[in-house]
């Protein structure tokens, strides 16, 4: 994804870019998106694939032992980087649907009612 009118509409720069999960992608900006956006020194130097940022979800997914410890990772990245958080549970939406939308594991997430669970609330 380009520089978005959203991004220069919403007039954000550096470190308020990345606190925003709708337009953050991390380590998926490009060199040019990180110069416009003042965020040159705030990722780490190497620009990474979205499809690369999914793999190392899912491996993070993998190593969790429970439904609800994945819960809890995913709604995590909600709260940080929205494109990415969906990209990964739509790359498999029979596996990943039942962990975010099942209330039994979500009441049980110390209830969360954060950013990420209201974003979910609209999505649904």
């Amino acid at each position: 994804m380009a520089i978005t009118h959203r991004m220069v509409g919403l007039g954000l720069q550096g470190i308020e870019v990345l606190r925003t999960p709708d337009i953050n992608k991390s380590t998926a900006f490009s060199e040019d998106e990180r110069e416009a956006l003042g965020l040159v020194g705030l990722l780490p130097s190497g620009v990474d694939s979205e499809q690369t940022q999914v793999q190392r979800v899912m491996e993070q997914l993998a190593v969790k032992p429970t439904d609800l410890e994945r819960y809890i990772y995913l709604i995590g990245l909600l709260d940080m980087d929205e494109t990415l958080f969906y990209k990964v549970v739509m790359s498999d939406p029979a596996r990943f649907l039942p962990i975010v939308c099942d209330p039994t594991v979500g009441g049980s997430a110390t209830g969360n009612r954060g950013r990420g669970s209201q974003a979910l609330k609209r999505a649904a």
